[in-house]
Order: structure tokens, then sequence, then C-alpha cells
């Protein structure tokens, strides 16, 4: 492409010095050539797509600590909608992320209709816990207070069903909370569950009492 005095456009590369976050990025100047000389246009950065979402992931890894995935037990359908699926009650099990021999199953509702087929509904704050010891306790790291080890989202923005951890050392107890929250305001709709840590099988012994930050 043509430019004043009768030069060309031309792109220079010019690697820049590594970013905490994108690592390595080029910038691109762009400049008329007219004998040598002519007029620069500010250096644009170049960035490589796939580097920065590989380091986004991180990131996002990093700042939401990994909770637990559930696998569905069963369901019941509490309401027959002649279009979309049912409302429902779904049953669902996950092991706590940081406490070998911990168990807990979730019931909670579902929404059904087209909306709730098509992942737009939102879901009542209806659920109710039950958390068991399942084997030999062993803890896989410290233990935060309020911890979250589960979530499941409700509606299609911002609201969530979490479950979250407390440990009582006094009753060398583990107790679960599961409630549903916005960004702006939950519900006071709430259930709890709690473990007695006690010595698995006949020679069992209990565990160290874990790390504990309340």
């Amino acid at each position: 492409m043509g430019c004043d005095g009768g030069g060309i456009w031309e792109r220079w590369h010019i690697l820049a010095k590594d970013t905490p976050l994108f690592g390595e990025v080029a910038l691109a100047e762009t400049h008329c050539s007219v004998g040598g000389f002519g007029p620069f246009v500010p250096a644009m950065p170049l960035f490589d797509g796939r580097l920065i979402m590989r380091r986004l992931l991180i990131a996002l890894s990093l700042a939401f600590p990994s909770v637990a995935s559930a696998e569905q037990i069963g369901e019941v359908s509490t309401v027959f909608k002649l279009l979309g699926a049912n409302h429902k009650i779904v049953v669902e099990a996950f092991d706590d992320p940081k406490v070998e021999g911990v168990s807990c199953f979730l019931s909670r509702a579902k929404t059904g209709g087209i909306r709730g087929s098509l992942g737009l509904a939102e879901d009542t704050s209806d659920a109710s816990l039950d958390c068991r010891q399942t084997g030999p306790v062993n803890y896989l790291d410290e233990l935060e207070a309020g911890e979250q080890v589960f979530r499941q989202r409700t509606s299609i923005l911002f609201k969530k069903l979490q479950v979250v951890r407390f440990y009582d050392p006094a009753r060398n107890a583990l107790v679960y909370l599961t409630y549903s929250d916005k960004v702006i305001e939950g519900s006071p709709k709430n259930s709890i569950s709690s473990v007695v840590v006690e010595p698995w099988g006949a020679e069992g012994t209990l565990p160290e009492p874990p790390t504990y930050d309340d």
C-alpha cells in the first residue's frame, strides 16, 4: 500500500521483554519507507493467543482452589412439564478433596421446563446434605475454616449452591454446611451435617488432628 512520498508501508517486529502473564510480547512498528526515512506509527503489541490462554488458565486455577466434582446417584420428578424437562430433585455424591475417607451426599432442587432444559432457569435454594466417614481418614492438606469443598451453578448468572467445611477440634468432628448465595443477596436456607472422625476397622487408629486455620 502506498504512502506520502511514494514509499510503502513496512512492519518491523521487535521482541519486548518477558511480561509476567503473557510471556514474550512482540511489538510491531509501522513506517513509511522513503529513502530509509518516514513517519512511524506507535508500536502495537502482538500477543500469542495460545500462550495467553495457557497462562490465564494457570492464573484462574490459582485464584480458585479446586473443589470436588459430584457423581449423580439418582433423581426423582416432582412436577410434570409438558414442554421441557420435569422439575426434579437430584441426588449427588462427592468426596472431600482434602480429607480422604469422607463422602457427602447432597439432594438439591433442579428446575425444569423449557428454560430449565436450555440452562436458563434459576434453581430454588432447597437442598439437604448428609456426610459420612466411608474409610480411614487421612488429611491431605491444611484445612481452613469455611473452606469451599463443592459448588454447583444454579442459575445462568451469579447464583450458586456450595458446601463449605469447618473443623471442631474439641469434638474431633468435621462440619459441612450447604447454602446458596448470589453476588448481592443469598438465601438463609441451609443444611448441615457433621462427621465425628473415628478409627476405621478392627485395628484402626485415629489420625493426627489436621492443621486447621480458623
